[in-house]
C-alpha cells in the first residue's frame, strides 16, 4: 500500500465498473490504484499552483518515486499538471491527460478510467488526480471494488 500527503492507495486484483459487468486484471497481475488531491491553489478557474501546493506536489514525488508509477492521470487543469509534473519527470511515467468533455461526465469518466486501466496499464501503478468537480473517491470506489484493500482500511495521512 503506498500512502503519502493525502493520498491513498487502492491495489486491486479484480474490478467492477458501474453498471457494466465484473472485469478483472490480466491473470497474473495486480494492478495498484493511487488516488491524490492536486496540490493547494489560489482561488480563480485555473490558477496555478501555490507554494504550498508546489511542495505537496515535489513531496508525492518523493514518497512515489520508487513505487514503479506508470502511468499519472488526470483532468486537463493547471493544477493538476503541476500536481503530476515531478512524479512524471522522477518517474519517467506516462502522462493522460483526460479533457474537460471527459471530465463532465463523472459516472462515464469512472467506468472509461477503469476500462483504460485494465486494458493499458494493467499490472502497473496508476496515480488518478481526482477532485470533487472530476471523479470523487465515492464514485472510483462505486466502480472499482477492491477485495485485498477495503477502502475503509486505507490510511489517509494530512501533510
Amino acid at each position: 500500500m503506498l500512502l503519502a500527503c493525502g493520498i491513498g492507495a487502492l491495489t486491486l486484483t479484480s474490478c467492477s465498473a458501474l453498471q457494466v459487468d465484473t472485469v478483472y486484471s490480466p491473470a497474473g497481475t495486480e494492478t495498484t490504484i493511487v488516488i491524490v488531491r492536486h496540490g493547494e491553489r489560489d482561488e480563480g478557474l485555473d490558477p496555478p499552483l501555490n507554494e504550498e501546493g508546489l511542495a505537496r506536489a515535489q513531496a508525492l514525488a518523493d514518497e512515489l518515486a520508487e513505487a514503479g508509477v506508470t502511468v499519472v492521470m488526470y483532468p486537463d487543469l493547471m493544477r493538476n499538471r503541476q500536481t503530476a509534473d515531478p512524479l512524471v519527470e522522477r518517474t519517467g511515467a506516462a502522462r493522460r491527460e483526460f479533457s474537460a468533455v471527459e471530465a463532465a461526465d463523472t459516472k462515464a469518466l469512472a467506468n472509461n478510467f477503469v476500462d483504460e486501466v485494465l486494458a493499458d496499464y494493467a499490472g502497473g501503478v496508476v496515480v488518478m488526480k481526482t477532485g470533487t468537480a472530476t471523479l470523487s473517491p465515492a464514485e472510483l470506489e462505486d466502480a472499482v471494488r477492491s477485495d485485498p484493500i477495503p477502502l475503509e482500511e486505507l490510511r489517509w495521512v494530512a501533510s
